[in-house]
């Protein structure tokens, strides 16, 4: 069973005291609740989805999930996106749509959704020295609504998420274009990669 505490970055000294109970929400040792939440664990059988996600809704969560301390960047951000919307198994509504682009598969409007979910407060971005790009991270804010996501997501979906960013966030730049390349080459043909 996939523990939310698996999923879910939070600080350090949280991430050490939850209990993960399914997909669902966790508390603190001892009880509690975590984050402000007004309810307790649920330890009872899921239920089915309650409200379709948006995309999002799963971007907001992917950039919530752990796997990337310092924060993702926006070309794993980009590549997660698009290893979910092709491994993923969900409906394509709830996805975004790519093309080839200078760098492998690129879908322009999660740039707008980043920008608008830093806008909201629900991440935040760092720039990076040297570089025009930021890094982003979930804010406590976008925690407490990613857990909240976690409560509607498809938990097959939510698990996928997570095994993609993991994968994503553990790999270098150039090993990571390599392999989407080497999946799906039809979205190298406009690339100016040449590692």
């Amino acid at each position: 069973m996939l523990e939310i505490s698996q999923l879910v970055t939070g600080s350090a000294k949280l991430g050490r005291q939850v209990l993960g109970i399914g997909l669902g929400l966790c508390r603190p040792k001892g009880g509690g609740d975590v984050q402000g939440f007004g309810h307790a664990a649920k330890h009872e059988k899921r239920l089915p989805r309650r409200f379709p996600m948006s995309r999002r809704d799963w971007l907001l969560l992917y950039i919530a999930l752990k796997g990337s301390p310092a924060g993702i960047d926006p070309v794993k951000i980009q590549k997660g996106k698009f290893l979910m919307a092709m491994e993923g198994g969900l409906p394509d509504n709830e996805n975004y749509a790519f093309r080839p682009y200078l760098y492998g598969p690129m879908s322009s409007p999660i740039y707008s959704d980043v920008e608008r979910l830093e806008a909201e407060g629900l991440i935040e971005g760092d720039v990076v020295p040297g570089y025009t790009w930021k890094r982003y991270k979930a804010t406590a804010a976008g925690i407490d609504v990613a857990r909240n996501l976690l409560e509607d997501a498809d938990p097959n979906g939510a698990r996928k998420l997570f095994e993609i960013k993991r994968h994503v966030a553990a790999q270098r730049f150039p090993d990571l274009l390599r392999d989407v390349y080497a999946q799906y080459p039809q979205y190298a043909t406009r690339s100016v990669f040449s590692g």
